[in-house]
């Protein structure tokens, strides 16, 4: 099951290409280029994130994770990605296109889902939204907790 975050589909496709790059994989390492949507994850974050902390009070490690989540992404590929541009765009419109035919899927609007749902805060929120809500982000690692 996926995500319904966006960021995450982004973070998905960051390690996609970054395990690529590790083990020498030639076929990601050219077609598939992360650059644009770490970017794009960053900075819808940090709006959403802007947003968020006026209606939340969060708890600092988890802010932390989810704060470092979104810029070691940025960070790693502008240090790693040689050609920063060659086939960017492409994932990013692939990615994006693919996100809206998911989320339509699963019948969750994109505007309720950043701007009206209730989001965890804290660790011990996040672990009770994977047992309880489907679609959480990372839940998968964590099925007994």
């Amino acid at each position: 099951m996926l995500s319904k975050y966006l960021s995450n589909w982004f973070n998905l496709f960051f390690i996609l290409w970054l395990l690529g790059y590790i083990f020498n994989i030639d076929i990601i390492i050219k077609y598939i280029n992360p650059y644009y949507t770490s970017i794009l994850s960053l900075i819808l974050f940090s709006i959403f994130i802007v947003h968020l902390l006026n209606k939340y009070t969060f708890e600092k490690t988890y802010l932390l994770a989810l704060i470092i989540a979104h810029i070691l992404p940025v960070y790693l590929s502008y240090i790693l990605i040689k050609d920063k541009h060659k086939y960017a765009i492409e994932n990013l419109i692939i990615l994006i296109v693919l996100y809206l035919i998911y989320m339509k899927y699963i019948n969750i609007d994109i505007y309720k889902l950043y701007m009206k749902d209730t989001h965890p805060t804290n660790w011990k929120e996040y672990f009770k939204s994977c047992k309880e809500k489907k679609y959480m982000p990372y839940c998968f690692l964590f099925k007994d907790t």
